[in-house]
């Protein structure tokens, strides 16, 4: 099961700046964000045994930032399950918006950063 930020604009964003010689793999913001994301993601996970917060960790992508958790019944945990009368969690949803306001920032520093180099 996996979870990420989408960041709006976020394509025509990667054109423009691929027009002026720069990739959005040159931006390591989404690994930053993708660690602060499993972070958050473990502190909301149950901890019964703390095997499914042990299991969250970032995915390595370059131009998004996002997560996953590789036990095998996170997604029944998380979603929830009638057949099994589990309640959901919804631990990584919740990450969403506790996160939004900081990638916001994180996105907006790091391509400043990247015009600011280029304007010099």
């Amino acid at each position: 099961m996996s979870g990420g930020v989408r960041v709006d604009g976020l394509n025509e964003l990667q054109e423009h700046l691929r027009r002026v010689g720069v990739q959005l793999q040159d931006m390591p913001v989404f690994a930053d964000l993708a660690q602060r994301m499993a972070a958050l993601a473990r502190s909301y996970a149950p901890a019964r045994t703390g095997r499914l917060a042990r299991s969250i960790r970032p995915e390595d992508t370059p131009n998004r930032a996002s997560i996953v958790a590789t036990e095998p019944y996170a997604a029944t945990i998380n979603y929830g399950s009638t057949v099994r009368n589990i309640r959901p969690r919804k631990f990584m949803q919740r990450v969403d918006p506790a996160i939004t306001g900081q990638a916001v920032n994180a996105v907006t520093a790091a391509v400043e950063r990247i015009i600011n180099q280029g304007a010099k």
